[in-house]
């Protein structure tokens, strides 16, 4: 089931960035073994840079068991944010989005620094 899922979030990640897209919805909903990393993410847009800090004492977002070094239930060994989200068996997606689809997401969420990157060359 992992590598069918880290197959697919990894080919979805590289489409994103062919189409310039920095912007994650962490989907795939809830069920009663939800662990509290993806509870927290669930249904919630992202920049690239946010997810890139997934699994990191620099993400700003809850659900750790021990934030200062990373730690939370299910993290891979090799922990990959974009492949791996929330873990083994972890059955969330990441839905590749605009900045304007993510705002209506997450009306606070900053432009991406891959946009801004992009827009001064």
């Amino acid at each position: 089931y992992d590598t069918y899922s880290q197959f697919d979030r990894e080919t979805s990640n590289q489409f994103s960035i062919g189409l310039d897209l920095n912007y994650a919805i962490y989907a795939g909903g809830l069920v009663d073994a939800s662990r509290e990393f993806c509870i927290v993410r669930n249904g919630k847009a992202f920049t690239r840079e946010e997810i890139h800090a997934f699994g990191t004492p620099q993400d700003k977002f809850g659900g750790y068991t021990n934030k200062s070094k990373g730690e939370f239930t299910g993290k891979n060994k090799d922990y990959i944010p974009e492949r791996d989200l929330g873990g083994y068996n972890c059955g969330h997606i990441p839905n590749w989005v605009t900045y304007a689809i993510a705002k209506t997401k997450r009306p606070d969420i900053q432009k991406s620094i891959y946009d801004k990157q992009k827009a001064a060359a």
